[in-house]
């Protein structure tokens, strides 16, 4: 950054109006109006992970099903408008064969961009299903990483009854790996090169717990969430491991958090925030009656020792209109959650539709995305029912879903599909007038606090927003702030995690806005 600091004296006499797209609405530069269905040949397909690269381009994992039932791994890459990238795989897509039934459940984006998925096959033997649970890496072309296992693949378990369900990668490369099955749960930890580290030392966990989620804090920790097994039911089970496998005894009760919202209680997801809060995505449901059932969907914040955040939402609990298993952070700290919602439409049918869903900070409902914070896609858009959806963020923090639905009321042969939402305030040019006004923005550059000082022949209310160079919205600076007629002076605080670049205030008073460039 320039050392020199500069005064800029502005003087308006015609400026930029600001236009801004709605947040919540579909983004018609995605796709064809907003939305891309992937073809595989006419055969049905489902979507099990969605990761967004450095470079915007959308990572999808899932399945088709050919006629015959067999299934096999699809991942298909995307350019950041929707369009195939031909540079990975074959004209954009990975199919991998396998000789039987196989289920990809989990995929991880390493930090070099390489893929690794994990999947388990079946065979039905003596009354029970015993699975081959393994790891395989994908180079960034979409080729197999044979520096990896054996030629790309490792063997986790052969005839076992373990499920590979969720996958996180440590500061130093090695991959944890999170498994399951009727009668207990374990971590294992595989070092980059696919080896197995014998050094980690978590031990099998007895019970029988249900799919459960990993996330890694930023100190290394590891966090495990999910749901295991009670009387009657099933609670919420968070747990925290120190960075080589043991219990971290800091966290909730002797390493555990376990706690019920209803009956049956499952974690979907986790999201670690900057400040060690954890925000975690959860459905609970009861009978309420032989054949119904009756479910509650929530977002939890826990803090860093293992209670619930009271100053969010009711005591650390957001009940949520929309079944969620994903959610994303934007910069400004709202949170994005992806789902869907159950209704019955006019022919007595029980459907899905996606939903959206963007908090505040707090756990409030973002009143200005979407309906009341939620936007729902109408069935007639898909021409059936939807459900799974799996949300990621581009760096412009527009929101990318992809989701499976089924074409018909009566039966389901699933489909993917994949939308891209607006989701900030976005800077378009446009001329106007504005009155004659000198607004003195000092010091510019700038590292951490400006002063805005004006003189108005008129009170005034003003609000000032922080966009970046690309348009986007970073911060609002001040808010519906009241200014006597005469001299006035404001001091600005710039977001302490502001990085270096051009950024432009926008100045408005309600019916007329102003654009200041400044340089930090």
């Amino acid at each position: 950054m320039n050392s020199i600091t500069t005064v800029f004296l502005v003087v308006f006499l015609s400026v930029f109006e600001i236009a801004v797209a709605q947040d919540g609405t579909l983004d018609e530069a995605f796709g064809v109006h907003g939305s891309v269905f992937p073809t595989f040949g006419g055969y049905m397909s489902d979507l099990n992970a969605l990761k967004i690269d450095s470079d915007d381009k959308i990572i999808t994992a899932g399945g088709v099903f050919s006629q015959s039932g067999y299934y096999q791994f699809a991942l298909v890459r995307y350019k950041p408008d929707g369009s195939l990238d031909e540079t990975f795989g074959v004209g954009g897509k990975v199919i991998s064969d396998f000789p039987r039934t196989t289920f990809l459940k989990t995929m991880l984006m390493q930090s070099d961009g390489k893929l690794v998925v994990g999947a388990y096959n079946s065979e039905y033997s003596n009354g029970d299903y015993f699975r081959d649970s393994f790891l395989i890496r994908y180079n960034t072309d979409g080729t197999l990483d044979t520096g990896f296992g054996n030629d790309g693949i490792v063997i986790i378990s052969s005839n076992t009854i373990l499920n590979t369900i969720s996958l996180v990668q440590q500061l130093d490369g090695k991959i944890v790996v999170y498994r399951y099955s009727n009668s207990g749960f374990q971590l294992i930890r595989y070092n980059p090169n696919g080896t197995l580290d014998s050094d980690f030392q978590t031990s099998d966990v007895l019970g029988n717990p249900y799919e459960g989620v990993l996330a890694l804090q930023p100190d290394g920790k590891i966090i495990l969430a999910g749901s295991i097994e009670v009387t009657n039911g099933s609670d919420n089970m968070i747990i925290r491991y120190n960075s080589n496998g043991t219990l971290d005894t800091t966290f909730g009760t002797n390493g555990e958090m376990r706690f019920n919202v209803d009956d049956n209680d499952q974690i979907t997801s986790v999201k670690i925030l900057p400040n060690g809060k954890m925000l975690f995505c959860g459905k609970s449901y009861h009978n309420e009656s032989e054949y119904e059932l009756s479910y509650t969907h929530t977002l939890l914040q826990v803090l860093p020792n293992g209670t619930f955040d009271p100053n969010f939402g009711k005591r650390g609990i957001l009940i949520l209109p929309i079944a969620s298993r994903s959610l994303q952070l934007q910069s400004d700290g709202k949170i994005v959650l992806g789902g869907e919602r159950a209704f019955v439409d006019s022919h007595g049918f029980s459907l899905n539709q996606i939903g959206l869903v963007r908090c505040l900070s707090n756990g409030s409902f973002d009143t200005a995305f979407g309906n009341g914070g939620l936007v729902l896609i109408p069935n007639d858009d898909l021409g059936g029912s939807s459900f799974g959806s799996l949300i990621g963020l581009q760096s412009d923090e527009k929101i990318v879903v992809g989701s499976v639905f089924c074409e018909a009321h009566f039966s389901c042969h699933p489909y993917t599909v994949l939308l891209r939402f607006n989701s900030e305030d976005v800077l378009i040019n446009n001329e106007f007038q504005l009155p004659d006004n000198t607004f003195l923005v000092y010091p510019n550059p700038v590292k951490e606090t400006l002063y805005f000082d004006f003189n108005s022949n008129q009170a005034e209310t003003l609000s000032i927003d922080l966009y970046d160079n690309s348009g986007r919205l970073i911060s609002n600076l001040l808010k519906n702030q009241n200014f006597p007629t005469g001299n006035n002076s404001q001091k600005l605080d710039l977001p302490l995690t502001l990085a270096e670049g051009v950024y432009f205030l926008t100045i408005s008073n309600g019916t007329n806005t102003a654009n200041i460039k400044i340089v930090k």
